[in-house]
């Protein structure tokens, strides 16, 4: 169902903003379900809550109300804006974690090939590993 102006014609900009506006404000309704969901890992602390909740609700909101008050031209623009964001977001963290991902297994090879380091490596508890966590579990 397209929305026509006064003078008959439909307005392209309407459906293109709604649509650009719903993806962010599912995105962050969904990390805040999500955030309560686990609330034990994600609510449980007051920081924790500004970030994985009250942030991205708030977040939310805005694209809501992008959604449902603008609709038109600024809707796109405010949703384009929010898409293009997002994909950023999401690229940078792919990018770091292939970075790290190959530092990691350089590290590891490094150790592996160094005989006495993987030797020494093998006797002790990994780095970061405490007998009371290994113990616990």
């Amino acid at each position: 169902m397209s929305v026509r102006s006064s003078q008959g014609r439909s307005k392209p900009w309407s459906s293109l903003g709604r649509a650009l506006c719903a993806i962010p404000l599912v995105y962050f309704v969904g990390v805040a379900g999500f955030a309560l969901i686990n609330a034990a890992d994600f609510a449980a602390a007051t920081p924790q809550f500004l970030r994985y909740v009250a942030a991205p609700l708030v977040l939310a909101a805005a694209f809501a109300w992008a959604l449902v008050a603008n609709g038109g031209k600024r809707a796109a623009v405010f949703g384009a804006y929010g898409c293009a964001v997002l994909a950023a977001l999401f690229m940078h963290e792919g990018v770091a974690t292939a970075q790290l991902t190959r530092s990691v297994s350089a590290n590891a090879a490094k150790l592996y090939y160094e005989g006495q380091g993987a030797a020494a490596f093998r006797q002790t508890l990994p780095p970061g590993a405490t007998a009371r966590a290994c113990t616990s579990h």
